[in-house]
C-alpha cells in the first residue's frame, strides 16, 4: 500500500471563562478539543496540548468498499483528544503535530474563541479556582493527591475552602490576610471518578 497523505486534523479550542492572576499576569482556562485523523496514524508520534493529560479515544471510520470486502474488519482511522488547560492569555495557541506510520507528519493550531475570563483580576468578593489537576484530567495516584489553588480579594483572604463530591475536604486558613494566594492542598483517597472544586474562600 501506498500512503502519500499526512494526518488531517480538526481542532477547537475555547476559553471556558475561568480565569486567575498570579503576580499580574492573567491566566485562562482552555478547552481543546481535537481529532488527528489518518488510518496509518504512529500512536506514538502525536503532540498536542492534551498529551500527557489524558488518553486518547479510538476513531473508527466506515470506508463501504472496504466493509463489502471485508464486512469482519474494524480499522482505527484517528484518535480524539479532550482536555483543559490553563495558559496565560499573552501565550501563542497551542499548536497539534502527527506522523503516521510511513512517516509522513503534518501539524496545525487553532486561535481560541474568546471568552472574557472570570476571576482575572481581584475583586472585592473573594474568588478560588483549581488550577491543577486541570478539568478531566487522568491522574496516577496512590493513597493521597495533590491540588493547587488560586484565590483572590482586593479585601484580602484569611482563609480557603476546598470540597470534594459537596464535602468539605480541607482548610487553608493563612497566617495573614493577602490579596491572592497559591496553595497547594495534599488530600488522602483516590481521586477516581471525583469532583473538586475550590468552595470558598474568605
Amino acid at each position: 500500500m501506498i500512503d502519500n497523505l499526512a494526518p488531517r486534523f480538526e481542532i477547537s479550542a475555547e476559553t471556558t471563562g475561568a480565569g486567575y492572576n498570579q503576580g499580574g499576569r492573567v491566566y485562562q482556562e482552555l478547552s481543546y478539543r481535537y481529532d488527528i485523523l489518518d488510518a496509518h496514524l504512529d500512536a506514538l508520534r502525536v503532540g498536542g496540548p492534551c498529551q500527557g493529560l489524558v488518553e486518547g479515544e479510538r476513531l473508527f471510520g466506515e470506508n463501504a468498499v472496504e466493509q463489502a470486502l471485508f464486512p469482519d474488519l474494524i480499522q482505527r482511522n484517528g484518535l480524539r483528544y479532550e482536555c483543559n488547560r490553563w495558559q496565560p492569555t499573552s501565550a501563542a495557541p497551542s499548536s497539534v503535530s502527527a506522523c503516521d506510520i510511513y512517516g509522513n507528519c503534518a501539524s496545525a493550531s487553532a486561535a481560541p474563541r474568546t471568552v472574557v475570563a472570570q476571576n482575572a483580576a481581584p475583586s472585592a468578593a473573594p474568588q478560588a479556582v483549581i488550577v491543577d489537576p486541570s478539568a478531566g484530567q487522568t491522574i496516577a495516584a496512590g493513597s493521597t493527591f495533590s491540588v493547587t489553588l488560586s484565590a483572590q480579594a482586593t479585601a484580602g483572604l484569611k482563609s480557603i475552602v476546598l470540597s470534594i463530591d459537596g464535602a468539605v475536604a480541607q482548610t487553608i486558613d493563612l497566617a495573614t490576610a493577602m490579596r491572592s494566594a497559591i496553595r497547594c492542598a495534599r488530600l488522602c483517597g483516590a481521586p477516581s471518578r471525583r469532583r473538586a472544586h475550590a468552595q470558598r474562600a474568605s
